[in-house]
């Protein structure tokens, strides 16, 4: 018997990432724009272009709704990140940049004490 095109085909790695955005924002309402950057990072991720995502065709990527059980394993590792972002982030850059004793400031300071240094004795 003949097959339809739409039991052959399956989604692309493309569609199924814009779907589940799409999806993920809905569900969710997500508004803020470093959330909708953040999901983006984790839907690049997790489904890179060269990876085959869905085996199945249209038909059961419709029937089976692959993209709701792809939203909702996408949620805990969508949380944990941005709670990450929340408060880690700014005790690290704290940490780095503190006065006198940051790392990334004792190095920033030797660097640039050096370089106007060298441009003082230009002048």
């Amino acid at each position: 018997m003949f097959k339809s095109m739409f039991e052959d085909i399956s989604p692309t790695t493309e569609y199924i990432r814009i779907d589940v955005r799409n999806k993920f924002i809905n569900e969710f309402n997500l508004t803020d724009r470093d959330d909708i950057q953040l999901l983006d990072n984790i839907l690049q991720h997790r489904f890179p272009n060269d990876k085959v995502v869905c085996d199945l065709s249209w038909r059961g990527y419709i029937t089976f709704e692959i993209n709701k059980s792809i939203m909702y394993a996408l949620k805990p590792e969508f949380n944990a990140l941005k709670v990450l972002r929340k408060h880690l982030t700014p005790i690290i850059i704290h940490r780095l940049y503190r006065y006198p004793d940051g790392l990334r400031f004792c190095e920033l300071r030797d660097k640039y004490k050096y370089e106007y240094k060298c441009f003082k004795n230009e002048l």
